[in-house]
């Protein structure tokens, strides 16, 4: 049966504006010792957790090609094709689009963008990975810190407290490996 609650880490970001929603209005009684649960710091961890950058058109591969339609190969097939074309002195066709030189200029321009799409692959794949840190990481992670923040929150206020209702339900998920 498919969940009907919300996750992922936009999720958790959301609600860990909720919580320091919640702790900001507790004011001078939210004071605790740890610093990382202080409330500049939680603002903070938020502000950096906001900041995960994707490109939904930057789809992630999900097979291997054995039918050489990559674009790796289709630009393989294009260059070897114009191989045979520089070498065939009677092709001169009239149409610009099939002109020798206009097939080295596609090529070009069609390597060019290969190479900026693995480019930009490996950023949002390196910003993933920051992503993660910030959000899961054992130890500073939003996670972490926002399970912290409502253990805080009810030693100070107690387990039967309306403060710690607040809290208690706001979940956070670290994604399933």
């Amino acid at each position: 049966m498919a969940s009907t609650s919300e996750t992922g880490h936009a999720k958790n970001v959301a609600n860990f504006q909720d919580l320091i929603e919640f702790v900001t209005g507790y004011g001078a009684t939210y004071n605790p010792s740890k610093n990382s649960l202080k409330l500049p710091q939680l603002i903070a961890l938020k502000a950096s957790s906001a900041q995960t950058p994707t490109d939904p058109n930057t789809p992630a591969p999900t097979t291997i090609s054995t039918s050489q339609q990559s674009y790796d190969q289709l630009i393989q097939h294009l260059a070897g094709l114009n191989s045979v074309l520089e070498a065939e002195p009677s092709y001169t066709p009239n149409e610009t689009d099939l002109q020798v030189a206009t097939v080295q200029a596609k090529i070009a321009d069609l390597t060019a963008k290969n190479t900026a799409v693995a480019t930009a692959y490996t950023s949002i794949s390196n910003s993933r990975i920051a992503r993660n840190e910030t959000l899961y990481s054992s130890t500073t992670g939003l996670v972490e810190t926002a399970n912290e923040v409502k253990k805080y929150v009810k030693s100070v206020f107690g387990a039967s407290s309306p403060q710690f209702a607040q809290v208690k339900g706001i979940e956070f998920k670290k994604p399933k490996i």
